[in-house]
């Protein structure tokens, strides 16, 4: 080490008055350790901390206070562990002058950095690239990108980029990523939220990019296990259809069944995409790939096996293309199992792509999130075991016919534990502990509507109540809701242990028979698993915390049964972020068209972790097409300021913040208009004034418009206020809910002169380009609905904090959304079209300045409608090209 490290151990240890301490060493490129941090005094507690955080080539240094060096057994232990992740570990004297090594640091290849100039050469002008596509656009943002990318992998550093509509941005991050992928040997993670953007990326845009750099690479669509046939639960389907009486399914799911049977034996894959028809749940879980009902590599068709050929193609993949869930589900398991350099759900990958980052938080949240409902506890009883005309069917049934098949054949006597316990005690009291627990569910429901003064649910009314102090401190909800929700739980574990230890104690079956039970024996540990996971869910529900909120579901089912869900979900994801993804990529890069909010991306960052890893707070300057702006961490950074999980001490990184603007010219290619005389639009009078503006703007545009909505409610009441009327000017009306979304996209593209009203999924991720789409109609701002629980606890918790959770929370999520639906009119620079906001809170609330901030420069009228429809209609006729014939509206 430096002599300047060696001084500042010794004196850090004699300030801790020669205890035991731990630092974290960092080694320049001449060998040496120039840089140390330290984290632990007097105590080996500590320890699996400084394992989860030395990454690969660094150095843990402890001193040992007796002056000793010769290493203990636990620090044999500690240095086998810190060894696996190619980390060093030494012992060092107290006065730092002496040291004895452990373990050396692995000497990772040299890294090969990527040239950002050529990487703008291969998207410019005269490129392949340009050669390739017929229809060629020099973008600068594009290139600019693409070098910001490139800085990122070779600097381990952070891009954030927001690409506005038109940048090219898949292209910008693939060709330097892959390029980088295929010099380092190292394997690049694309992860999006939608399966459009995977498809795109895919079939689209990678084989440009092998033509682009003239370089072959893998590239694999990654999906999570669930879309996998098993074919060993295949086999056990069949065998099932072969004896009817021990069917877990009825009815017409029976032929269904065969078919998706049928077409498993001839599918290469083995993926539920390639069935033409979806099959229903029922039929699904008969044969999906578990993981815990998984025999791995015992199971005789491993080699193989649909999913884990899946897992050995992207092994050998450069370049992986997944959901935002999958990466998440396997960030989880890495955290859980202190893995990070093997393969877990993904193989290892050090370098990750987040395309629609604007998606990370809300996909975080869901992922993190428990739901117990009644229709779930009763379907995993049904699986287990359930009695109807034709006798006892389930697993357990299954079980025990297996058992009195080997009893027959004197495998095992009728006083084999296992068998005894399972005949005596499980079967015969499974359907009275499904009744008990489903008795629990439906009276806490009951008792939670008269706790929460709810109406009685029926059909079309669902209630969502967030627990707060005022229903937990509630005699009610003590001596009544508490109390079943604790028996539920406790019913629930003690019936899943006492399936448990059945299963341990036909462990003792001989060889052959234990091959034979393999089947039925995965399926009952798998289900009684899930009985584990059911009561844990239910048990959240009674733990009381600012960072977790807890709400509950009721509605009424088509028989008029009480509907009975019990969800939490975290109220802040950004340290777990920070501790899964942030912290242990070498790179990232996070992009969309939608990152900011009136310019900066304050709120991305602190939502997602980013802050807690670099150090950005507000009034961080963002990079537009004009000037970038590079953040870097102090290395000396004091600890950042508590967040909602505690104290965070950043990791200095490079971080690049680029904000680019769209190539389109939209003051030249929109009409933007906001009517001042619709009224607000949480007042009455409000719907039949946007029903005329409505009406009266189709008619100027031909029909070819999109009418976005936020509540499926006002949707279907304007659709059937303007269909009749806008029908009469020979526009088809079509509305969200009448077929497919794919359908009615695919309608819609194909009748160019039809409207679409919308809610929800039609706000992003959809692309139509040209005539088809000319006129977009925003109804109202995409504020979420104040009663949507999470949103209600991350509210409640900003404001205990002294922050203004309108102004940091609900505003800035709304004009994210405000942006993406603004998105979908213009997707070309030869796209014209209008888009008219009937919400002039827009104009005139002092927040709406902060939407029109986010939006490209235009210039904006507010008018009447009627002025507003007229200026529309010369909009329409000047922008239309000659050769349009108009059609003969009245």
């Amino acid at each position: 080490m430096t002599p300047e490290v060696s001084v500042q151990i010794a004196t850090e240890i004699s300030e801790a008055r020669d205890v035991e301490v731990f630092f974290i060493g960092r080694r320049g490129m001449d060998g040496l350790i120039h840089e140390i941090e330290s984290h632990a005094y007097g105590s080996t507690g500590a320890v699996p901390v400084l394992l989860n955080m030395v990454q690969p080539g660094e150095i843990i240094i402890h001193n040992h206070p007796s002056g000793d060096l010769t290493p203990s057994e636990a620090d044999i232990e500690v240095s086998a562990a810190v060894g696996n992740v190619g980390a060093g570990s030494i012992i060092v004297s107290n006065d730092g002058e002496r040291v004895r090594v452990i373990i050396r640091p692995h000497d990772p290849k040299k890294k090969t950095a990527i040239d950002p100039e050529r990487v703008e050469e291969l998207l410019g002008p005269g490129s392949e690239l340009a050669r390739e596509l017929g229809e060629y656009e020099d973008r600068p943002q594009q290139r600019l990108m693409a070098r910001s990318v490139a800085s990122a992998l070779n600097a381990d550093g952070i891009s954030v980029v927001e690409a506005g509509t038109g940048t090219g941005k898949s292209l910008a991050y693939l060709i330097p990523s892959i390029l980088y992928a295929l010099e380092n040997e190292e394997r690049i993670l694309v992860s999006t939220n939608t399966i459009n953007l995977q498809e795109q990326i895919l079939n689209k845009d990678l084989p440009v990019v092998r033509r682009a750099i003239d370089r072959d690479f893998r590239a694999e669509l990654v999906k999570g296990r669930s879309n996998y046939v098993c074919k060993r639960k295949a086999q056990f389907a069949r065998d099932e259809l072969a004896q009817p009486q021990q069917l877990l399914i009825e009815g017409d799911f029976t032929a269904e069944l065969r078919e998706v049977l049928e077409w498993a034996k001839q599918s290469e894959t083995g993926d539920r995409a390639d069935l033409n028809v979806p099959p229903r749940e029922p039929v699904w879980e008969r044969v999906v790939s578990e993981a815990d009902n998984c025999l791995r590599v015992r199971c005789p068709h491993y080699e193989s096996c649909f999913f884990y050929n899946s897992r050995r193609r992207a092994a050998r993949a450069s370049v992986l293309v997944v959901n935002h869930a999958l990466l998440l589900s396997d960030l989880a398991v890495r955290r859980e199992s202190n893995n990070w350099t093997a393969a877990a759900v993904l193989p290892p990958t050090s370098h990750v792509i987040l395309d629609e980052a604007h998606h990370l938080e809300e996909a975080a949240t869901k992922h993190l999130s428990s739901r117990v409902t009644r229709v779930a506890v009763r379907r995993l009883f049904g699986r287990l075991f359930r009695t109807d005309s034709k006798g006892r069917k389930g697993v357990l049934a299954k079980a025990v016919d297996k058992l009195d098949e080997f009893r027959g054949k004197n495998l095992i006597s009728e006083d084999q534990p296992g068998y005894r316990a399972l005949v005596t005690e499980i079967v015969p009291s499974a359907t009275s502990v499904r009744d008990t627990v489903d008795m629990y569910l439906e009276e806490f429901g009951h008792f939670f509507c008269e706790l929460a003064r709810l109406e009685p649910p029926r059909r079309g009314i669902e209630h969502r109540v967030r627990l707060t102090v005022a229903h937990t401190r509630h005699d009610m909800w003590i001596d009544e809701c508490e109390g079943r929700i604790a028996a539920m739980a406790k019913e629930i574990g003690l019936f899943a242990d006492l399936n448990r230890q059945a299963m341990k104690a036909l462990g003792d079956l001989d060889e052959d028979a234990l091959k034979d039970f393999t089947n039925i024996g995965m399926e009952w540990r798998a289900l009684v698993d899930r009985m584990d996971s059911l009561r844990r869910g239910a048990l959240a529900l009674l733990k009381e915390s600012e960072h977790l909120c807890r709400w509950v579901e009721l509605a009424s089912d088509r028989r008029q049964q009480l509907v009975v869900r019990l969800c939490t979900a975290p109220v802040s994801v950004s340290e777990v972020l920070r501790e899964t993804l942030h912290s242990r990529m070498k790179s990232e890069v996070l992009t969309s068209a939608t990152l900011t909010v009136d310019g900066d991306f304050d709120f991305l960052f602190e939502r997602t972790g980013v802050s807690l890893m670099s150090g950005v707070r507000p009034g961080e300057p963002v990079a537009t097409l004009a000037e970038r702006t590079v953040s870097q961490s102090n290395e000396n950074q004091e600890p950042s300021e508590d967040h909602a999980d505690g104290p965070v001490t950043p990791i200095a990184r490079p971080l690049e913040s680029l904000r680019l603007d769209t190539p389109f010219d939209y003051q030249r290619q929109v009409f933007f208009g906001v009517p001042g005389d619709l009224g607000d639009p949480r007042h009455s009078g409000f719907d039949e004034n946007l029903a005329t503006l409505v009406i009266r703007s189709v008619r100027a545009s031909g029909g070819r418009a999109f009418v976005l909505f936020t509540s499926h409610g006002q949707m279907r009441r304007l659709h059937d206020m303007c269909r009749d009327e806008i029908e009469a000017l020979g526009v088809s009306c079509l509305v969200q809910g009448q077929e497919s979304r794919d359908r009615l996209l695919r309608r819609f593209r194909q009748d160019e002169t039809s409207v679409l009203f919308a809610t929800s999924s039609f706000w992003e991720g959809v692309d139509v380009r040209g005539r088809a789409l000319e006129l977009l109609i925003i109804a109202r701002l995409p504020f979420a609905p104040p009663s949507d629980p999470i949103t209600e606890a991350q509210y409640e918790y900003l404001r205990n904090k002294g922050d203004d959770p309108f102004s940091k929370l609900v505003v800035p999520r709304a004009i994210i959304r405000f942006k993406q639906g603004f998105g979908r009119l213009i997707r070309s620079r030869t796209d014209r079209g209008a888009v008219l906001i009937a919400d002039d809170r827009v104009v005139r609330m002092n927040y709406g300045r902060r939407f029109l901030n986010s939006l490209p420069r235009m210039d904006i009228r507010h008018e009447s409608t009627e002025d507003l429809t007229v200026e529309l209609k010369n909009f329409f006729r000047d922008s239309r090209e000659p050769a349009w014939k108009k059609p003969d509206f009245q």
